[in-house]
C-alpha cells in the first residue's frame, strides 16, 4: 500500500497501512497491529511490538490464531515505526 500511503490512527498514534502485503513493511523497530477487514470495518486482532517488525509477523508464535480469526479477506497490518531504545520503553 505504499504506493497509495494511507495511516491509520490507534489512540493518537499515526501507524502506516494497513497494508496487506508483508513485502510493503519495512524491517526495522516498531510497533504493529494485526487487522481483519470485518465487512468493511477494520478488527483488530493483535497488537505487538518487534525490533524488526517484519520478521516478527512472519515468525510470531500466534499467526495461525491470526489467520483463523480472520473471516473476510485476508490479514492487514499497520505499523508504527519508533526510535524508541529498549522493549520495555515500547510497552
Amino acid at each position: 500500500m505504499r504506493g497509495g500511503f494511507e495511516m491509520y490512527t490507534i489512540a493518537d498514534y499515526d501507524f502506516d497501512g494497513p497494508y496487506t502485503q508483508l513485502y510493503e513493511i519495512v524491517d526495522q523497530r516498531g510497533v504493529f497491529v494485526v487487522l481483519s477487514d470485518s465487512g468493511g470495518e477494520w478488527r483488530v486482532l493483535d497488537v505487538d511490538c518487534a525490533e524488526y517488525v517484519r520478521s516478527a509477523i512472519e515468525r510470531h508464535p500466534r499467526i495461525q490464531k491470526w489467520k483463523d480469526a480472520c473471516y473476510h479477506g485476508g490479514l492487514s497490518y499497520a505499523v508504527y515505526y519508533s526510535g524508541v531504545r529498549s522493549d520495555a520503553e515500547m510497552e
